[in-house]
């Protein structure tokens, strides 16, 4: 008898503790929340234009508000790069020293170059998407090491998820 209400009893602690109700849904954010997110960009250089491709802005692990990683996802020249950021001002540039990328290649092989970004701005409702929907514009020059002197312009918005839009 004893067993049956030790067994009650943990089965009754478990319902009572186990179905709280939560009363903060708000998840938060990350300390670059306003610049992060999945970008439809295309680069241009010398009057000819590449795109569109899909690139991503995210916090590091840091979270400190002040860096973020930049991440083509091997879609144009397969970079993946920490860049300081200034987050009152919503801009970015690695400054006067390039980041070394860490991407992979599509085989798993590292790709490790660096990359120069300058001039990086994301313009809160900056721009239109294709679709006519009011969106975030990011923009900015970058470098390659392994194609130096060639600066590529890259201008995009931040994706909506509407098809019209992509």
């Amino acid at each position: 008898m004893k067993k049956y209400i030790s067994i009650l009893f943990t089965l009754l602690l478990v319902a009572f503790t186990g179905c709280d109700v939560e009363t903060d849904t708000d998840a938060g954010g990350t300390s670059v929340a306003a610049m992060a997110g999945h970008w439809v960009v295309t680069f241009s250089n010398s009057g000819k234009a590449y795109g569109p491709y899909d690139l991503y802005t995210y916090n590091t692990a840091a979270d400190n508000g002040s860096e973020m990683w930049i991440n083509d996802k091997n879609s144009f020249w397969n970079f993946n790069i920490k860049c300081p950021v200034t987050y009152n001002a919503l801009t970015f540039a690695t400054g006067g020293t390039p980041a070394t990328s860490i991407a992979l290649n599509k085989d798993g092989s590292a790709y490790n170059i660096t990359v120069a970004i300058t001039d990086g701005k994301v313009v809160l409702n900056g721009t239109k998407s294709p679709g006519g929907h009011v969106t975030d514009s990011i923009s900015f020059g970058i470098e390659f090491q392994d194609d130096p002197g060639n600066v590529y312009v890259c201008d995009g918005y931040r994706y909506t998820g509407f098809a019209d839009d992509k």
